[in-house]
């Protein structure tokens, strides 16, 4: 039996012309990120098969490429892990026909109010901005309306364009609506979001 070095050696060395139209493959680096799964999961998902041709997908880490990052920016907002990956993929669905958008090179997290905060001060300082955040409301140590009405106040004091802030809440009823919209930021979707409301959300914003 082949195992995946012998099958992707077999693969590279074949001259079937035939075989390379029929077989679109996604060759990944050991160990398997999932960041680099995650990365190909909306072409997989909307086509049956990914779209790229053959690749090789490497942790970063494993590799002497440098990415320069881009300037303007996206931030998800969540204290669960497992809420901040599903809206990574939300988003990266969302924006997948976004031309010239580099999702993998453009979106960060934090795991509460405070750290979201604080991240974003040390990235403007850097001179990078942001453009669209993604923000949970209830969250320890600081919530999702004290820290967009202190990322209102910053961007404020600085002369910066306002990022578009959008509520991801699993409480939808009106006078959680209202103090999301009084806190600062533009408008809400519940838990769990959907690539449409997230579409939606971000098709106004010009990065």
């Amino acid at each position: 039996m082949l195992d995946g070095q012998d099958l992707e050696q077999t693969y590279r060395e074949s001259d079937n012309t035939q075989q390379e139209q029929d077989l679109d493959m996604l060759i990944f680096g050991n160990p398997v990120l999932p960041a680099a799964i995650t990365q190909h999961l909306p072409s997989i998902l909307q086509g049956g098969k990914p779209k790229a041709p053959v690749q090789e997908i490497y942790d970063d880490a494993d590799t002497e490429r440098e990415v320069e990052p881009e300037q303007a920016r996206c931030m998800i907002v969540d204290d669960e892990p497992f809420n901040i990956d599903a809206l990574k993929i939300a988003l990266q669905c969302a924006t997948i026909e976004r031309p010239g958008f580099n999702f993998s090179n453009r979106v960060d997290s934090a795991s509460n109010g405070a750290k979201a905060v604080e991240l974003l001060k040390s990235k403007y300082e850097a001179g990078f901005t942001y453009k669209f955040i993604l923000m949970d409301c209830n969250m320890p140590r600081m919530d999702g309306y004290q820290a967009t009405a202190l990322i209102r106040k910053f961007i404020t004091d600085i002369e910066a364009e306002q990022p578009v802030i959008v509520a991801v809440s699993g409480h939808v009823e009106d006078k959680y609506i209202q103090r999301a919209l009084n806190s600062g930021m533009d408008r809400c979707i519940a838990k769990p979001a959907k690539v449409e409301d997230i579409r939606e959300a971000i098709e106004q914003v010009h990065f």
